[in-house]
């Protein structure tokens, strides 16, 4: 009896055991939820990996091909044409075609104003300039890029008396200009620029321009891509 006993003790306590590991434990069953309830994980993280890829490849790394672009400036003259002008107003039209990794080449089109400081008169004096040169900016993970910028000019000078304008040296300056700044990166089609050009000349042993004559261009401007 006693034997029937325990043979029956043995066959209970291992058909429990049994029972036990058949049934899913409470950590499967919340492995289980966290793969059904969340089945997009390994999308999210593809996606995820998608959006760094485009940030390093972008449309300013690739090159957006054909630019417009204008901007407004302050011609400061620091030398001996600064005794005789006061800072005027400048506009600069460009064209140009961004390559891509940063370098851009443009072509300019401007002109400039300075008045005379004479007191009582209405001389000015202007200039309308052709340019072509470089412009390198220095692209990073942020909406602001650094840049440099330096090119060639042809200026044609006028003194100009109210509405009467002499080119009393109307020789064409050959002349460079250089500048830094920063673009704002408002889109991907439009950016948003400022900066400090100075634009040297060489001058034609005229009384005005003897030798070498330097300005500072101060400028806000903006530049559309397509």
């Amino acid at each position: 009896m006693n034997r029937s006993a325990f043979l029956f003790a043995v066959l209970l306590v291992s058909s429990g055991s049994i029972a036990r590991a058949d049934a899913p434990s409470d950590l499967e069953d919340r492995s289980a939820q966290v793969i059904v309830t969340d089945p997009n994980y390994g999308q999210q993280q593809q996606q995820q990996g998608n959006v760094q890829v485009v940030q390093q490849d972008s449309p300013a790394r690739q090159g957006r091909g054909l630019e417009y672009g204008g901007s407004l400036f302050v011609p400061v003259w620091i030398d001996h044409v600064g005794d005789v002008v006061y800072p005027g107003i400048g506009i600069d039209l460009r064209v140009g075609w961004e390559l891509g990794g940063g370098l851009s080449v443009d072509g300019h089109l401007g002109f400039t104003y300075n008045g005379d400081r004479t007191p009582g008169s209405s001389a000015s004096l202007q200039s309308t300039y052709l340019g072509a040169g470089l412009r390198y900016g220095f692209l990073n993970r942020s909406a602001l890029v650094p840049f440099v910028q330096a090119g060639l000019q042809l200026n044609l000078w006028s003194v100009c008396m109210s509405s009467t304008c002499k080119s009393s040296f109307d020789t064409v300056n050959f002349g460079f200009y250089g500048g830094a700044g920063v673009i704002y990166e408002a889109s991907a089609n439009l950016s948003i620029d400022l900066g400090l050009n100075f634009m040297s000349i060489l001058g034609n042993n005229d009384a005005l321009f003897d030798g070498f004559a330097t300005n500072l261009q101060p400028f806000i401007g903006a530049t559309l891509y397509y």
